[in-house]
Parts: C-alpha cells; sequence; structure tokens
C-alpha cells in the first residue's frame, strides 16, 4: 500500500456534512469532519471516481474551499493524533486512541488504533448502535454477530459487556490486521473474525446482530434475518434517518422495537413479531 494519500478538502453547510461523507463511502479511506468542514482521503488511483462524485455533490449542495491535498502517512497520524477527541457514549463507552494514556472513570473503555480505512467511533451511526448496545444490555446474551465490523469497536466493546461468543464480519481484508490490534489493545483474544461478504453468511443463529451498513445491504440483511427461527434482535444502522419508512416497509415477519435519530441518521432494534416486548 502507498505511503502517500490524496486529502480532499470541503465545506457546506453543517446540516449537510454527513450525508456529503456518506456519498464516498464506498471509496473513502477515512475521514475527519470539523464543524462544516471535512477532510476525506483516498488512495490515488480512486481520484476520477471521486472527482465524479464531487461533480454530483456540488449540483445537490453549496460545497465551498474545495482543496485537493497529497498527504504522507505520517502527517496523517499527526493530524489525527492533533484532533482525535474521546468519543463518550452515555458516559457509559468511552473510545480512546492508543496513544491515551489517562485513567477514565467510566465502565466501558475501547482503545483504538486510528487507520485512514477504519472506523474511529466518531461517526453517528456507530454511536448509535452503541447506545442501543447500552439500553438493551447485550451483555446478557451470550452470543453476537457483528456484520460490517470494521475496525471492531462494536464487537470488542461486546465482549467486554460480557457476551462469550462473538463474530465479526468485514468484505475488506484491509480490516483483519487492524481489528486484531484493536483487540490486543484492549486485552481481548476471545473474539473470532472473518473476511466474507457478509451476504454469504448462512448462519444467523446468534441471540444479537449488528449491521451498521449501507440501507440496500441493510435491507437484505433484515430479509435473511426474518428467514431464521433463531430467536435473535437485530440492531441496524447506516441509513439516513429520512429514508426510515423503507426500512420499515421492509419488516414483515417483525418489527421496530426502538428507533434512534442523531443528526441525519437513523437506527433500529428489530424483534421478531413473536418474541415479547
Amino acid at each position: 500500500m502507498s505511503n502517500n494519500w490524496l486529502e480532499l478538502n470541503l465545506s457546506t453547510e453543517i446540516e449537510n456534512i454527513e450525508i456529503i461523507s456518506s456519498y464516498f463511502a464506498d471509496i473513502t479511506l477515512g475521514n475527519h469532519i470539523e464543524g462544516n468542514k471535512i477532510k476525506l482521503y483516498f488512495d490515488f488511483h480512486d481520484r476520477p471516481n471521486a472527482e465524479l462524485i464531487l461533480n454530483d455533490i456540488c449540483n445537490i449542495f453549496d460545497v465551498q474551499d474545495v482543496k485537493w491535498l497529497t498527504l504522507k502517512e505520517e502527517n496523517w497520524m499527526k493530524n489525527w493524533m492533533k484532533n482525535f477527541q474521546p468519543v463518550n457514549i452515555l458516559n457509559n463507552v468511552l473510545i480512546i486512541p492508543d496513544w491515551d494514556k489517562k485513567r477514565y472513570n467510566i465502565e466501558n473503555v475501547i482503545k483504538i488504533h486510528p487507520g485512514m480505512a477504519f472506523g474511529t467511533g466518531h461517526h453517528a451511526t456507530t454511536q448509535l448502535i452503541v447506545e442501543h448496545m447500552i439500553n438493551y444490555d447485550v451483555g446478557k446474551f451470550d452470543s453476537l454477530l457483528d456484520l460490517g465490523c470494521g475496525s471492531g469497536i462494536l464487537s470488542l466493546l461486546s465482549v467486554k459487556m460480557g457476551v462469550r461468543k462473538v463474530l465479526a464480519i468485514d468484505v475488506d481484508h484491509l480490516c483483519e490486521e487492524n481489528f486484531y490490534k484493536n483487540a490486543s489493545l484492549n486485552n481481548i483474544t476471545d473474539v473470532q473474525f472473518l473476511v466474507q461478504d457478509v451476504h454469504q453468511l448462512k448462519d444467523y443463529n446468534y441471540d444479537v446482530i449488528l449491521a451498521n451498513i449501507d440501507k440496500q445491504n441493510i435491507i437484505k440483511i433484515i430479509n435473511k434475518f426474518e428467514q431464521c427461527n433463531f430467536e435473535s434482535i437485530l440492531i441496524i444502522s447506516g441509513f439516513l434517518y429520512e429514508d426510515k419508512d423503507q426500512v420499515l416497509d421492509c419488516l414483515k415477519k417483525s418489527y421496530a422495537d426502538k428507533i434512534l435519530k442523531k443528526g441525519e441518521w437513523g437506527s433500529m432494534v428489530i424483534k421478531r413479531k413473536s418474541i415479547e416486548n
């Protein structure tokens, strides 16, 4: 992998910043949002696709201060070290970088090694799923499946909360090294990672299933979830809140037990209709 990267800087209305970030989700290596400004990181070979997306975005949103930069990896990491803020979720979960040596009086502290291609817990969709995990006390369950796990924050948190069997899956093989590095940072060994397309997985027999992916993949996962007779709960995010009715329309044998919103993003806890509230 190259040690040099492309950085796209732009600014727009603050309410649109995360929506714009979602347009680049399939090709970006990561992003950093601060107020109404966003920095997006790309491999050099992805610039043509990124510019096509950028042109579309500029026709939809008021985008300003567009600038492309070449960034060395070590400079990118220095930028993270300067700007990374701990993520506190319901004062129960705190996500910190591996260089943070402070001691925190919070029940679940997750330490991660930030990387351009991996989640850091700052995105609203990750925080929404963590809120559901806290509210539904997932630690009381025996098994958990994390679909599209990325850096492993949700999987590692579930182990810390008490889940005994955890399987994490991501189609991106680059996630594997980062996943196990983060597991090591948290002294966790009893967690399994598979490089696999989540839709190829046949076994949905887990007490809790997490899916922080895009809307179209979520709809496919819901269909598979409803075909399984195992009494699971499905916690999803990765869709815009304004699209929640499209997700709800897919529920045939299940229902949304809880819906949350953070910024422009939505999340749900889905249960089968045969399961008591």
